[in-house]
């Protein structure tokens, strides 16, 4: 699945990269056509309408608004005013033709600027000759009129023939534009054409992958949610960053009350400091490693505040260059409970004989091992058997109910207390000098018939060592407690007594 998740998103990779480079490819294209469209248009555009505007100011300038007007009116009304604005107008028809000589014209309109300005001069000319005639005042207005008449034709027609020119030149720019526009065009359409099946081709890929990797996603997080263990992650701070169902079951809290929390809120209080001391170390590893099988107490704390027994296996990932803590957890509650049924004696809620026999074996060796003082009681409940035949089952039920609450409440939490068959029961005391261990028969005793609501009392038989031999066995300790047991017996019940050893065993001391 990974390796068809890699090709396909590198062949996607692939794909997108040639697409991209296509695209740019003709984007370039598109752009550098548009931006020498635009700078044809503008330069051809430009040079029109300047000479355009050239000509206007020309005519204006030397026209019958302007020279020639100012000139004639100089002529006939003798007004020097009119003859300053004719020399104006002289300097401006001067600066306009240069302008126009310097716009590249063509030898057709050249020829007809030249006409132009070939009738300027002779204007020029008629005007200095009309100042020194009417300076003199020889010749009246009219002689001097028909003296300094110009023919203007040739000026009118180049006048017009450039108009038409530049209208032409106008015309045909417009035209060389539209023929480029229409190149742009059929690159733009081209373009769209070829790139459009890639584009939707790349479109229908990228939906097939988000729709694939959406699926792989929901597929994952089922399966992170259907797990029966609870699993979580947090960062190197210790807050959750992602939880399964499972989880939110096992603590009880809300998916975004647990998002974001300390894991330290999950854990009872008087493990917070060892738990946090514990994760630091365990900080920077890249091995899975179960916490439970390291001798710890695993404990959780649900929401209520009620503790959780819990089998623990931590893991360390990197993810995004930071370090991510991921947790295992199993919930260890039916595992013990079911292990309870396993060890407890139903009726007596006490440890069945299989329980309190493996214990005697397990204390034995760890007083042999530690040098350590050890002592065992094996109590029988007196006269059981005739309330039993004579009161019913039931009524004896009743009765080693109370036997086993008695002896649970009488019981130090050191000790063991088991049933070891019938209305046998057997209680191991570790590190219980012999002596201590007679004086708590004899209270269990004498307790026992304050207590107990069916009129029973107690046998014991007690065995206690200070110090136990190698060779002495977990056997050998409850057959010399049951010897005892004999002797209370044989007293007349209701009583302790304590096993005293032979002078010639050298495995004990009594």
């Amino acid at each position: 699945m990974n390796r068809r998740i890699f090709l396909q998103i590198s062949g996607l990779v692939i794909f997108t990269i040639l697409a991209s480079g296509g695209l740019f490819y003709w984007s370039t294209l598109l752009n550098h056509s548009i931006s020498s469209f635009h700078q044809s248009w503008q330069s051809e555009t430009e040079v029109a309408i300047k000479r355009a505007e050239l000509l206007a100011e020309l005519e204006r300038s030397f026209g019958y608004n302007g020279f020639i007007h100012h000139f004639k009116n100089y002529v006939l009304r003798q007004d020097e005013s009119y003859y300053q604005q004719a020399l104006g107008d002289v300097e401006a028809t001067k600066m306009t033709i240069l302008k126009l000589q310097s716009t590249d014209l063509s030898s057709q309109d050249t020829k007809a600027l030249a006409a132009i300005q070939n009738t300027f001069d002779e204007y020029t000319q008629m005007l200095a000759l009309a100042k020194s005639k009417l300076t003199s005042r020889r010749l009246s207005s009219e002689a001097v009129d028909r003296s300094v008449k110009v023919n203007d034709t040739d000026a009118e027609a180049a006048f017009n023939y450039l108009r038409e020119s530049i209208g032409e030149k106008f015309e045909l720019a417009k035209q060389n534009q539209s023929l480029k526009l229409a190149q742009t065009q059929k690159l733009s359409n081209t373009g769209v054409l070829l790139l459009l099946p890639i584009v939707l081709l790349f479109a229908c890929l990228n939906i097939f992958t988000l729709i694939f990797v959406v699926k792989l996603i929901n597929e994952k997080r089922k399966l992170f949610n259907s797990t029966p263990d609870a699993i979580l992650y947090c960062d190197k701070d210790g807050r959750l960053k992602e939880v399964n169902k499972a989880c939110i079951d096992l603590f009880g809290y809300p998916p975004q009350e647990l998002l974001g929390m300390k894991i330290e809120n999950l854990i009872p209080e008087q493990y917070v400091s060892k738990h946090i001391a514990n994760r630091e170390k365990f900080q920077g590893t890249s091995t899975m490693r179960r916490v439970t099988h390291d001798g710890l107490k695993i404990v959780g704390r649900h929401q209520s505040g009620a503790e959780i027994p819990l089998d623990i296996a931590l893991s360390t990932v990197s993810v995004s260059k930071n370090d991510v803590f991921i947790a295992v957890i199993r919930d260890l509650r039916q595992e013990q409970e079911l292990k309870n049924r396993a060890e407890l004696d139903f009726l007596t809620q006490v440890m069945n004989r299989r329980k309190i026999e493996a214990l005697l074996k397990e204390e034995v060796q760890r007083a042999i091992r530690y040098h350590r003082a050890l002592s065992l009681l094996v109590i029988d409940v007196d006269h059981f058997k005739q309330l039993n035949d004579t009161a019913g089952h039931q009524y004896g039920d009743n009765a080693l109910k109370e036997v086993g609450q008695f002896l649970r409440e009488q019981a130090r939490p050191s000790d063991h207390i088991g049933r070891w068959g019938g209305d046998e029961f057997m209680i191991i005391c570790p590190e219980t000098r012999p002596d201590a261990a007679f004086n708590f028969a004899q209270r269990l005793v004498h307790e026992f018939t304050r207590f107990t609501s069916f009129g029973l009392t107690f046998s014991i038989g007690v065995a206690g060592y200070e110090l136990i031999g190698e060779s002495f066995n977990h056997k050998r300790c409850f057959e010399e407690a049951d010897l005892a047991l004999y002797e209370s017996k044989k007293a007349g019940r209701d009583c302790a007594s304590f096993y005293i050893a032979p002078r010639s065993s050298l495995d004990k001391k009594a």
